[in-house]
C-alpha cells in the first residue's frame, strides 16, 4: 500500500474524555490503541470481531466451496469429449480457487454498500451521492433505503468506537439510532445468512455503549442487504442479553487461550522409563 492509498488514522474519546480510542484503518491487525486515564492498555484489548471469529462457522462455509469448485468443473469438463492432462490442471486450478474469487467480489461489494450506508447517515442531504445507477451496490442500498423510510430513524452515532472497561474489548458499531422512538443498534450485513456471531457482536457494542453512556439501548436490528430485497431481524433486550453472555464466553475463551500461551507445559518423561 503506497502513502496515497493510506486512510487516515482516526482518533475518538469516550466515557467523559478519559478514554482516548486510536483506530488505523491501514492495519489488518492491532488496529486499535486505548489510552484510559493517561495510560496506554497494553496489550490493546481484542475487537468484538476478534472475538466472535473464534466460533467456528466453516460447516456451511465448506459446503459453499464445494458447490463454486463443481460449478468451474461443469462448466469446462464437457461430456463426451477428451480433455488433455494440462487443460484439466488448469481447470482444477481454477476450481479450487473460485470461492476466493467469488468471495472477493461479493465482499467488494458489501463493502462498497456498507460505505454508501454509512455515508447516508453521517452526510448532509445536499453533499450525499447514492451509488453509481444499475450496479449490484445501488441495488443494495436502494433496498435499503425502502426500509430507512418506512421507519422515523433518528441518527446518534455512525460507525462509532466502543470500549468495555468492565470486560475488556473494543470495537465499532456501524450505527446507533432511535427506531421509531427506541434506542436502538443497527448493523449493516450484506451476507447470504445472518449468523448467531452478527447478534453476538451487536450485543456487545449495545453494552458495550450502554457501560459507557449509562443509557439503556432496548433493541437491535440486523439489516441483511441483498440487490431484490432488505430483511430486517430485529432482536429485544432479553434477547441481546443472551447474546451477550454467549459473546463473554468466546471473550473469556481467547483471554484463557492468550493466558495459557504463556505458560510452558512440563514435559511427560514416561519415555525414559522404556
Amino acid at each position: 500500500m503506497n502513502e496515497q492509498e493510506l486512510q487516515p488514522i482516526q482518533t475518538s474519546t469516550l466515557y467523559d474524555g478519559e478514554v482516548v480510542i486510536t483506530f488505523d484503518p491501514n492495519k489488518k491487525r492491532n488496529r486499535y490503541t486505548i489510552v484510559d486515564k493517561g495510560e496506554r492498555i497494553d496489550p490493546a484489548p481484542p475487537s468484538v470481531t476478534v472475538i466472535t471469529d473464534l466460533k467456528d462457522k466453516s460447516s456451511p462455509l465448506m459446503a459453499w466451496a464445494v458447490n463454486c469448485a463443481i460449478e468451474v468443473c461443469r462448466q469446462r469438463v464437457l461430456p463426451d469429449q477428451i480433455h488433455g492432462a494440462g487443460f484439466l490442471e488448469d481447470v482444477w486450478t481454477d476450481a479450487k480457487n473460485n470461492y476466493r474469487r467469488i468471495k472477493a467480489e461479493k465482499a467488494d461489494v458489501g463493502i462498497l454498500a456498507h460505505h454508501a450506508l454509512e455515508r447516508y447517515f453521517t452526510l448532509p442531504p445536499e453533499e450525499f451521492a447514492p451509488p453509481l445507477a444499475d450496479t449490484p451496490v445501488r441495488a443494495r442500498f436502494d433496498e435499503a433505503l425502502k426500509w430507512f423510510q418506512s421507519h422515523k430513524i433518528e441518527t446518534v452515532c455512525t460507525e462509532a468506537r466502543v470500549y468495555s472497561r468492565k470486560h475488556g474489548y473494543t470495537g465499532s458499531l456501524d450505527n446507533l439510532s432511535r427506531i421509531d422512538g427506541v434506542l436502538s443498534m443497527l448493523d449493516f450485513k450484506a451476507a447470504k445468512n445472518v449468523y448467531a456471531t452478527y447478534v453476538f457482536q451487536v450485543a456487545a457494542y449495545a453494552f458495550a455503549k450502554e457501560e459507557e453512556t449509562s443509557e439503556k439501548i432496548n433493541q437491535a436490528y440486523i439489516l441483511q442487504i441483498g440487490e431484490d430485497k432488505t430483511v430486517p431481524y430485529v432482536y429485544n433486550r432479553k434477547q441481546l442479553k443472551i447474546a451477550f453472555k454467549a459473546f463473554l464466553g468466546l471473550l473469556a475463551c481467547y483471554k484463557n487461550e492468550k493466558l495459557l500461551g504463556k505458560i510452558k507445559p512440563q514435559q511427560d518423561d514416561w519415555l525414559e522409563g522404556l
